[in-house]
């Protein structure tokens, strides 16, 4: 419900208008979550067992929402130029994750944690 609330603050013309850099930096955010999760669950494989790498795909497509971006957006001062653009581009990576990725979740965990066939 907040990100609706805060989301009716944003004209859907400033995200649709960089559809492009919005699409970028989803692209890139989610990015950097696979090198963050991907590295970190690798250095505890050489500690001790890690988690399954099926399950390591399913952290990575779940974990992106965007609470904290749209709270750090808001504090930022209104009267830059920029400001502008960093609200887009914040409410336009949290739209796409919780559009795509919740949408995508369920049918994602079921093709991962099927059973083998043998």
């Amino acid at each position: 419900m907040i990100f609706l609330l805060i989301g009716l603050d944003v004209p859907l013309g400033d995200m649709l208008g960089r559809f492009w850099v919005v699409l970028a930096a989803t692209l890139i955010a989610l990015l950097a979550r696979a090198a963050a999760v991907y590295l970190l669950v690798g250095l505890l494989h050489l500690v001790r067992s890690g988690v399954p790498f099926r399950w390591q795909h399913l952290i990575v497509w779940s974990g992106m929402r965007g609470a904290i971006a749209i709270a750090l957006a808001l504090s930022l001062p209104t009267d830059d130029p920029q400001f502008g653009v960093v609200r887009a581009l914040v409410y336009g990576v949290a739209l796409v994750s919780i559009v795509v990725q919740g949408v995508t979740i369920g049918p994602l965990t079921k093709l991962l944690l099927r059973p083998a066939r043998t």
